[in-house]
């Protein structure tokens, strides 16, 4: 169905069905700015709730570190270490051994050649 109809060789003119057309283009319109409103409406909510998201898992990873750590200062309470004999602890947490790493670390390997002398590898 045509929207014009040719009419006398002088010109066209409207149809009946462009009303209906009309009607429809303005109500797609309308939901167009009603979704465009909607997205407008939606950034603001969204961060507003990654903010309160976020700030509820930082309290509850907090909550469960917390709960961690006293956890593990009374599971080993009586255990005795192997590498510093020490008590409250075992070797694969060892405070001393945590910190002899850190000082190989810190150190590089050392090879030793003839005599005094040192070089790094």
């Amino acid at each position: 169905m045509s929207v014009f109809n040719y009419v006398d060789g002088k010109g066209y003119h409207q149809s009946k069905s462009l009303g209906k057309h009309r009607n429809t283009l303005s109500q797609m319109e309308f939901m167009r700015r009603k979704i465009k409103r909607g997205k407008e409406e939606f950034a603001p909510c969204a961060r507003r709730i990654t903010k309160k998201c976020k700030a509820m898992l930082r309290n509850k990873f907090d909550q469960i570190n917390l709960f961690n750590s006293t956890l593990s200062s009374n599971k080993f309470k009586d255990y005795t270490c192997f590498y510093c004999t020490g008590r409250g602890h075992v070797a694969k947490i060892c405070p001393t051994k945590l910190n002899d790493k850190e000082l190989y670390a810190q150190a590089g390997s050392v090879t030793f050649r003839h005599g005094d002398e040192a070089t790094r590898a």
